[in-house]
């Protein structure tokens, strides 16, 4: 769930999309348009609103609503020092993932706030995580305490 949360942002224009996700995504999105001869641009689509409204039209046909629930529980995970995040160990953010209730539980997991390459300052949020269970989020805030998941220089 949280991955469609950035694909929203993407789609609604919001200022909090990933620019990396959308620079890729438009990247491929031109790729097979011009595969299929279209001369419509990507970005353009997206600027225009009509991407979004065609991922309303999706999800209204499935029966659903275009909010994206998120676990019930969180816990921000906050830089204890400023620099430069130099290194994201997915493999480590993913067990934390895990212990939060994720995959099995599609509310929960973990939500990055910055990249490799961003800079910081000591209490800013690095990751957000999510559960549904109390005990689950206990157990992966302890896990986040003794995994240095994100490297800051």
């Amino acid at each position: 769930m949280l991955e469609a949360r950035d694909v929203m942002f993407i789609l609604k224009r919001d200022s909090r999309r990933p620019m990396d996700l959308e620079r890729k995504s438009v990247m491929m999105a031109n790729i097979i348009l011009k595969m299929a001869r279209c001369r419509k641009d990507a970005l353009d689509i997206l600027d225009s609103g009509l991407a979004y409204k065609k991922m309303q039209e999706i999800i209204k046909m499935q029966g659903k609503n275009d909010g994206v629930e998120l676990a019930k529980y969180n816990h921000e995970v906050r830089s204890n020092k400023n620099g430069i995040v130099r290194e994201v160990n997915n493999k480590k953010i993913a067990s934390i993932a895990r212990i939060a209730g994720a995959p099995k539980d599609m509310k929960a997991g973990v939500y990055l706030e910055v990249h490799k390459g961003d800079r910081v300052r000591k209490g800013d949020i690095l990751y957000t995580i999510y559960s549904e269970s109390v005990k689950n989020l206990d157990d992966a805030v302890e896990a986040s305490k003794n995994i240095e998941t994100i490297e800051i220089n």
